[in-house]
């Protein structure tokens, strides 16, 4: 059904080459999943898509949930078939979506919210969640969490954990219990528990402590880690993230929620993350920021508008090559569509070299070397 199993390991750092089995499909990590919040990224078709080298993408159950709603993707099969993507699929729950939106009620049952879209008021609980994504039949299912912000008073954060753990426990048991009255496309399926606590190491440990204390089943070998990217200097998010990951066992993927920038995914997968999803290649596409080997090229700035050189001389993607830097500063300025798929595609295309590259150069033994020799390029603004 869906297996993983580390192939190879960095001698000199956390890293490690995977191979994550589906019934859709193959996922090679480290793998970053585009987000495609209501069942496909923004901007490019699937076509482009595919050609990229994307295996895996994120959309969120609550904003399907909303819309279209759980009876349109049943009666189309599903969200594979109701999107048209034939590749295995991620769904976030929806817990940090409503941490930032106005309003919100947190209880022990669930959580109560306004619609973005409308206002109007709706609950989530966590077997409402797995109810939800039973009927969405993604390959991997995030269970319901807390998520708190940075900064946060130590009482809310504690609260925000207990709350984790116990609708984490709700979910589980409805999970296995829908296992067990599903059939087999409910067994092809994962559900995958939230690592929270804050900025506090002791709390992220003991929280790992605590959920393989309680696993009952050999299904879960799949955890994200949450809460972070919500605010706090970067130097704390690799804290953190080294904090778990060194205390998680070997043949558990980690998954970083919300993460992040081309220099993010390497420092963090030199500290043993698997896979990540984040809006940034895409929705940072649309506003103009293309990322490229040498940095970040901001393609409103006047200093393009004579440029006639290709966007990405270096780029695998076709249309890099093919645009110059002025026609591409010229579709933004005049606000043609183009010009958001052009940037979105170019993303897209550097982001599934950028995890390649990373997984060659951890099989060869030359991950760490080479990471602190790109780090400083990739966050450079061009």
């Amino acid at each position: 059904m869906v297996s993983f199993g580390v192939e190879v390991s960095c001698p000199v750092s956390r890293a490690r080459v995977g191979r994550l089995e589906t019934v859709w499909g193959c996922v090679k990590t480290p793998a970053f999943l585009p987000v495609g919040t209501l069942g496909a990224p923004k901007a490019i078709h699937w076509l482009d898509v595919e050609r990229a080298g994307v295996e895996i993408i994120m959309a969120n159950t609550l904003h399907l949930y909303l819309r279209p709603g759980v009876d349109v993707v049943r009666r189309a099969g599903g969200l594979h078939a109701f999107v048209g993507w034939r590749k295995p699929i991620m769904v976030d729950s929806g817990g940090y979506q409503v941490f930032s939106l106005e309003r919100v009620k947190w209880s022990e049952e669930g959580v109560r919210f306004p619609s973005p879209y409308d206002g109007s008021y709706h609950w989530l609980t966590p077997e409402k969640v797995v109810d939800i994504q039973r009927v969405l039949g993604a390959d991997f299912c995030i269970a319901l969490d807390v998520c708190p912000g940075y900064g946060e008073p130590e009482d809310v954060v504690s609260r925000a954990l207990s709350l984790t753990k116990s609708w984490w426990l709700r979910a589980w048991s409805h999970w296995v219990c829908r296992v067990r009255q599903g059939g087999e496309g409910v067994r092809r399926q994962v559900l995958i528990p939230v690592l929270q606590g804050g900025m506090n190491r002791r709390w992220r440990q003991e929280h790992i402590e605590w959920l393989f204390s309680h696993r009952d089943s050999d299904q879960w070998w799949y955890v994200a880690i949450g809460g972070l990217s919500v605010g706090e200097p970067t130097s704390c998010m690799y804290e953190m993230v080294e904090a778990t990951t060194e205390v998680l066992p070997r043949g558990v993927v980690r998954h970083l929620l919300g993460v992040g920038t081309p220099a993010d995914i390497v420092q963090c997968v030199l500290l043993g993350v698997d896979t990540f999803d984040c809006v940034i290649p895409t929705r940072n596409g649309r506003r103009g920021l293309i990322y490229t080997w040498e940095g970040v090229i901001y393609i409103h700035n006047e200093k393009w508008k004579m440029d006639f050189s290709p966007i990405d001389e270096r780029s695998r993607c076709p249309l890099a090559r093919r645009y110059s830097k002025a026609f591409l500063r010229h579709l933004f300025k005049t606000g043609e569509i183009l010009g958001m798929m052009i940037a979105t595609q170019i993303n897209l295309y550097f982001y599934m070299e950028l995890m390649e590259v990373i997984r060659q150069k951890i099989r060869e033994g030359t991950f760490a070397e080479w990471a602190r020799e790109v780090l400083p390029r990739l966050s450079r603004r061009l």
